[in-house]
């Protein structure tokens, strides 16, 4: 997830995320916090 985050925000995109349990929750919160980290300012929802 960390990285298609990244390949998205190098072309201009965010995303929206669909998650069911804790695990995938986890998961992509943790994708938007890396993404976050390197400047990313699109909107992941």
């Amino acid at each position: 997830m960390k990285l298609w985050l990244s390949e998205l925000n190098k072309i201009g995109y965010g995303a929206h995320i669909h998650a069911i349990g804790d695990g995938a929750v986890r998961e992509s919160l943790n994708a938007i916090e890396a993404a976050r980290r390197q400047g990313s300012d699109q909107d992941y929802s």
